[in-house]
């Protein structure tokens, strides 16, 4: 629908003066040059024509006038929209933020739900705080229950996860982080647009650990504050969810692990065999099994003594997890036997890696206390799922048969299931 503005005097004055003047001119016009109403009307038009110019004038300053007031009006509510449309946008990013942060807390929690093994929840968790606050590295530190001191576990440098017992390379130092747990408090710093937040992680009120964040920050420096500040609340929120994930993935990881070596028991082998059997069977997927044995082991305790015993078991035990696929598991057997589980892997593919295995600790020089060099060696058998196996201990069964000859013929060797 149109809608037109109603004129005002300004409006009607410019188009009637005109009409006045042309009027006045024409009936000049009409008269005679040489009569006397010649001169009067010639002194009339004079006189009107100025006092229309006049009048013309003053209105073309007031239309000015009004239109430079009215431009004043409109650049003042020009400044208005805009500070309001600033502070809706505000509003929108602040819902945006509370929106991706419930979001980030649903999935953490689902996370905690499907996942407790320690190594795939911290890298799943890492992962959506990434995608949460896009830090350019996130560091994972931990108490160490033995020493009580922080330790990185987990990273992620922006395109990946890692996760070991210790980590190296790592950007922030432990000795800032503990600063960050001792006061319980959240410690930020920006240095060449780089923001760093540690956050005190705790369960239960019992602190467990510190998260790193860094970001990079960009705008002016109200923006880069306000992202600052957007990224302390996010990671105040979320980090109670992170620090319950985390604890419950380090109960589950006390009560399937080994607590001598940090492999898995083997209740929890026998409940993984089961489950990778299963799934084996489902995918149609390759599955082996690698069985070791430490050669001589009674030797070993017999000359050195039982507590170097358990420290080259000790140091034996992380040889192997750091050679390992992400995917392979270690588990200690019973005493100084340790299982290995090969998904998705071939008897060749499995044998392989079992003399990997074995030279790498063939290799190493163990040291137990009193800085004594102890020479290690280990037996190996290898078996692969097959389908005339009824049920997961065949094979079980079939690694430690290829084992015992891999002992019987001299130990230090490979030896495949017939």
């Amino acid at each position: 629908m149109l809608r037109f503005r109603r004129p005002n005097w300004l409006n009607i004055a410019l188009a009637v003066l005109p009409a006045v003047v042309l009027g006045i001119l024409v009936s000049f016009l009409a008269v005679p040059s040489g009569s006397s109403e010649f001169a009067g009307r010639y002194t009339t038009l004079l006189l009107a024509a100025g006092a229309v110019v006049c009048i013309y004038a003053l209105t073309l300053v007031i239309i000015v006038l009004r239109s430079m007031r009215r431009a004043k009006e409109l650049a003042g509510d020009r400044d208005v929209l805009k500070r309001r449309n600033r502070t809706l946008d505000g509003h929108v990013r602040a819902l945006e933020s509370e929106v991706e942060l419930l979001t980030a807390m649903r999935e953490v929690s689902r996370i905690t739900s499907d996942e407790v093994r320690f190594e795939k929840l911290a890298a799943s968790v890492l992962q959506v705080v990434r995608d949460l606050t896009d830090a350019k590295e996130i560091t994972l530190f931990l108490v160490d229950p033995g020493t009580k001191k922080l330790i990185p576990r987990a990273t992620h440098d922006g395109e990946k996860a890692r996760v070991a017992g210790r980590l190296s390379g790592v950007r922030m130092d432990a000795d800032e982080a503990q600063r960050a747990l001792d006061h319980l408090s959240i410690l930020r710093t920006v240095e060449n647009d780089l923001l760093d937040v540690l956050v005190p992680l705790a369960a239960d009120q019992q602190p467990i650990g510190v998260l790193h964040i860094a970001v990079e920050l960009s705008g002016d420096p109200d923006e880069k504050a306000d992202r600052a500040d957007t990224i302390e609340f996010i990671l105040r929120d979320i980090s109670r969810h992170v620090g319950l994930a985390i604890k419950m993935a380090a109960l589950h990881a006390r009560a399937v692990q080994d607590g001598a070596t940090g492999l898995y028991n083997k209740e929890h082998f026998l409940t993984t065999l089961a489950e990778s059997v299963a799934d084996a069977r489902r995918d149609h997927a390759a599955l082996s099994l690698i069985m070791l044995d430490i050669d001589h082991f009674k030797v070993i305790n017999d000359t050195f003594g039982h507590p170097a015993g358990d420290e080259v078991l000790v140091q034996l035990s992380k040889t192997l997890t750091a050679s390992l696929r992400r995917t392979d598991t270690a588990y200690r057997y019973g005493g100084e036997e340790i299982s290995i589980l090969v998904p998705g892997a071939g008897l060749g593919i499995a044998a392989n890696l079992a003399e990997r295995l074995r030279v790498k600790v063939e290799s190493k020089k163990f040291r137990a206390a009193g800085a004594q060099a102890i020479d290690v060696t280990i037996s190996l058998g290898v078996a692969e799922l097959t389908d005339r196996m009824d049920n997961p201990m065949d094979l079980v069964a079939a690694a430690d048969a290829a084992l015992y000859r891999a002992k019987k013929g001299g130990r230090n060797q490979v030896r495949s299931a017939e």
